[in-house]
């Protein structure tokens, strides 16, 4: 993690180009940033020490990306009320590295209505095809529903995640939690 590189790591850098996935860690590495600043004995910044910060993310197919100067521009922090609320899971999380029971149920629900192209994902939504003899998921459908929560389950154990539930199943393709 960022969180494990000391202040002298940073210092190396004239800028930083960062594309995290998580605010906690966006708001580490400004505060971080900010706290390098130095300023003179009249109160003024020395300038040598601002080490500016690129910040880019995206959310499924949206991203967005800011500068920062740290004292000099409007701080991460300052800024973070400008963020739209999350509403999806991150792609690239959900496909590739799943942390929670919630991104491999998403994977699941991706694959079945192919937002997904790899093979893994292909075969899932073959299969549910093969099934139910559609492609449209019924999110009301107990056995559509029990389709996604018993592959969502194989996804999780195939990453050591637990948790999936069939009720976290529901309330995640249903988007109520």
């Amino acid at each position: 993690p960022i969180q494990d590189k000391d202040e002298e790591f940073y210092r190396q850098f004239s800028v930083i180009i960062a594309g995290l996935d998580n605010i906690k860690a966006r708001r580490w590495l400004n505060s971080m940033l900010v706290n390098m600043v130095e300023v003179d004995e009249n109160g003024n910044i020395v300038p040598e020490t601002i080490i500016p910060l690129i910040d880019g993310g995206s959310e499924a197919f949206k991203g967005q990306a800011r500068v920062i100067i740290p004292r000099i521009t409007s701080c991460f922090e300052c800024s973070i009320e400008t963020f739209p609320p999350q509403t999806q899971f991150p792609l690239c999380t959900v496909a590739e590295t799943p942390r929670k029971p919630d991104h491999c149920i998403a994977y699941i629900l991706f694959a079945v209505n192919k937002a997904l192209s790899n093979p893994e994902a292909d075969q899932i939504y073959e299969a549910f095809v093969q099934r139910f003899g559609t492609s449209k998921l019924n999110c009301d459908d107990y056995e559509h529903m029990h389709f996604i929560y018993e592959h969502a389950k194989e996804r999780a154990n195939a990453f050591n995640i637990e948790g999936v539930t069939y009720m976290l199943t529901m309330g995640v393709v249903k988007n109520i939690i």
